[in-house]
């Protein structure tokens, strides 16, 4: 029955999500192996870019909830904090456009007006 799955407009709990970065082939939130900007999924030995998973990973967050800010530490928290800080805001100022410039500041994707 329809009723038996999950409704797709149903607000999720930030709490109840598995934080971290997903692997772009196996789909999986798992751990990575990190080297400089390069990740390896431990679960199908994928090797992707930083840039490709934190961008994917940004877009999800967007996607699930849309009422809450692209910030810089609410991207680091979602990643599972395994991107540090420094890096964080700087893959965001290179794939996101910024919103105001002082405390309450957050990123949009470029693409939306």
């Amino acid at each position: 029955m329809i009723s038996d799955f999950h409704d797709p407009f149903e607000q999720v709990s930030y709490c109840a999500v598995r934080k971290g970065m997903r692997c772009p082939s196996c789909r999986n939130i798992t751990d990575f192996n990190c080297h400089q900007r390069l990740f390896l999924c431990l679960a199908c030995k994928t090797i992707s870019s930083l840039d490709e998973i934190f961008v994917q990973s940004a877009r999800e967050y967007l996607l699930i909830y849309p009422e809450r800010k692209l910030t810089k530490s609410s991207m680091y928290l979602w990643c599972n904090k395994k991107i540090p800080p420094a890096k964080v805001s700087t893959l965001l100022k290179q794939h996101f456009k910024l919103q105001g410039r002082t405390k309450g500041s957050h990123y949009r994707e470029l693409n939306i007006p």
